[in-house]
This record gives structure tokens, sequence and C-alpha cells, in this order.
């Protein structure tokens, strides 16, 4: 509103002097002055477009009062041109108007591209974090019934298990028992010193151990805080299972349940091939 409160007094301070100059002026200067009107009109209709219908009106009054001392091409081209820009102000307003409604349909409709383009980047990045996941599994599969092939011991079975399966950030801690008819026999511990607690927790879960077939929730004891246990049931033969116990964050139990299931059938087929070994080697 201040701005506009200020073209209009300027435009007025303007039309004043210029009526002033024009009439302290004589003879073919005043007709000089009159074309002045056409460039200061547009210049001045930048911040102001009815302006310039202010001073076409000045200017054809002019020439309607003094123009009979004017050539009469002169006098009918400057009315020409005073009434050819009278339109200007008009035209240029809508075309603007048109422009601007144009640029914001466009505005509108590249942030709507933006946001849908955002959505199926999410979408594309959590897919390829998917499919980075389900590589390094099947890497991870694929090593280890590598590994097993080659395998003829325990001990350097549970050490590739280790590397592979247990040394991990969400994993806590792991323990390994061989439930058989007539002991609990622990052969790995990620920490020694909770081999107590371990054992007293395995042979609490021996009717679990026995009977379940696929990875399963166990309740978590009290000395294990802020973690959720995992068993790994693994069949060797009727008499025998092998238990492996997972202390891991609770953010990482879907995860091992998943990998249990994908993981035992290895496990227990090196295990079974390892047994076999093992009787054929005392046979001998």
């Amino acid at each position: 509103m201040k701005d506009k409160i200020k073209n209009y007094l300027g435009i007025l301070i303007f039309a004043t002097l210029f009526l002033v100059l024009y009439w302290l002026l004589k003879g073919q200067a005043r007709y000089l002055l009159i074309y002045f009107l056409i460039p200061a009109g547009l210049f001045i209709s930048f911040n102001a477009p009815f302006s310039l219908i202010l001073f076409n009106f000045m200017g054809l009054m002019l020439l309607f009062i003094s123009g009979k001392n004017l050539w009469w091409l002169d006098s009918w081209v400057l009315v020409a041109l005073f009434m050819v820009l009278g339109i200007f102000p008009f035209y240029s307003r809508k075309v603007f108007v048109r422009e601007e409604k144009s640029f914001g349909e466009q505005k509108n409709y590249l942030i709507g591209n933006v946001g849908s383009l955002k959505n199926e980047l999410s979408a594309l990045e959590k897919e390829c974090k998917g499919l980075q996941n389900e590589v390094e599994r099947i890497t991870r599969l694929y090593l280890l019934g590598r590994e097993f092939v080659e395998q003829m011991d325990m001990k350097e079975t549970i050490d590739h298990l280790k590397i592979s399966i247990f040394d991990r950030n969400d994993i806590k801690s792991v323990s390994i028992f061989v439930f058989d008819k007539q002991s609990i026999t622990p052969i790995y511990l990620s920490k020694h010193d909770e081999i107590s607690s371990w054992s007293d927790f395995a042979g609490g879960h021996q009717k679990t151990v026995t009977v379940e077939k696929s990875p399963k929730i166990l309740s978590t004891p009290s000395w294990l805080k802020d973690s959720s246990v995992i068993l790994w049931p693994i069949r060797i033969e009727e008499e025998i299972t092998v238990a492996i116990f997972f202390a891991v964050n609770i953010n990482f139990v879907d995860t091992c349940i998943e990998e249990g299931k994908i993981y035992i059938p290895q496990i227990a087929l090196c295990f079974k091939r390892i047994r076999l070994f093992e009787e054929v080697r005392e046979r001998s």
C-alpha cells in the first residue's frame, strides 16, 4: 500500500512539474516536450501501469489546446501514438497475469513431481537395501555350504561358524550344547564366564530342544538384560540334538529366526557328516 501511495505521489509531482515547464516554454519547445511524454509514460508504467493512460490523456489535451500551430501530420502521428500506447498497460498486465498463472501451474506441477520422485527414490533405496541383504544372505549361505563340505572336524566347523555367523554386532552371546539321552554337554561358548548360567538354561529347556525342529524364541533369563534368546535346534540323530542358543538384540530377532531356517539344514548336514567320519575313524 505504501509503495502505491509513493508511486501516485511521484506521478502527481512529475505531472505538475511537466505542466509548469510546458507553460514556461514557448514555441516549438512545447511540442518537443509533448513528445517527451511518450518515453516518460512508458518508463513510469513499469511501476504504475495506469500512469501511461494519464500521460496519454495529458498529451492529447495539450495537442487539442495548442495543436493549431502544429503541422497536421505531426498532430495525427502524436494522436495515434497516444491512443495506441493507451492500450499497452492493459495488454502488458494481461500478459503478465497469464505468464504468472502459467508459472504457478508449472511450479505446482514440478513440486508434485518432486514429491513423487522422492517417494520413488525412497522405495528404490528400500528395494536396493533389501536386494543387498538378500545378496549378502545368499553369499553367506554359499560360503557356509562350501566351507562345510571341506570340514571333517567339529572344532574347525565351530570356528567357521564363529567367523561366518556368530561374530556380528547384534549377537551378544552364543552357546552350543549337545543333548543326548544321558547328558547335556557344552561344546562352545562365546563368553566362558557364562558357562554355568547357560548350562542351567539349557537344562531347563531340554524338552523344548528335543521337540522343536525350527528356530524358536525362548523366555529370556534374568541374567541377560535387553536381549532375546533364540534357539536353533539341529538334529543329528534321533537320540542326539545340537542346540545353538543366541542372545541377540531385540531388533535382530526376526532376522535370526529367518537365517536359522536357512542355515540349520546346512549345519545339520555338516554335523552328521562329522559324526559319521568320527564313527568310521573310531572303527578303523
